[in-house]
């Protein structure tokens, strides 16, 4: 696992597609889209958590901790347990190979991260609805692809 989030998040500066909120697994057409926004960020790990900065531009993203140690997310206070680990073939609705790994609990939200096989592009989805979340100045939702 540890592996995985470690070629997925490669540490230092990172320039990321923002895609529509709703999308939950990684999108069909994986290159850049019309109108999505880009986005800087900075990646970090000090060897058991990742952490990502954006100089206060997306809140939701820098509450993230990735806790490689115990496999777990932590947004904010609330800590979303690992749920598994799928392959996307090219016979699915993305029509693409995907690794998809997924933290999840029913009472406060999903933090995805997929690689594309043949690109190595990174796509990481969070959709927070756990109490607490309505605080945070931007969107409880956000996708990246990078």
């Amino acid at each position: 696992m540890r592996t995985a989030i470690v070629s997925m998040l490669p540490e230092g500066d990172i320039t990321a597609d923002v895609l529509p909120g709703e999308i939950m697994h990684p999108p069909a057409q994986y290159t850049s889209r019309p109108g999505s926004g880009r986005v800087d960020f900075s990646i970090a790990s000090d060897g058991r958590f990742f952490r990502f900065w954006a100089d206060g531009k997306l809140p939701l993203l820098e509450s993230v901790r990735i806790d490689l140690e115990q496999n777990r997310v932590w947004i904010g206070n609330h800590v979303l347990p690992y749920a598994g680990k799928q392959i996307a073939d090219k016979q699915n609705p993305q029509q693409s190979r995907w690794r998809i790994y997924t933290w999840f609990s029913e009472s406060d939200g999903r933090f995805t991260l997929a690689q594309h096989k043949q690109t190595g592009q990174t796509f990481l989805h969070i959709s927070m609805w756990g109490n607490g979340f309505s605080a945070l100045t931007a969107p409880a939702e956000l996708s990246l692809l990078f």
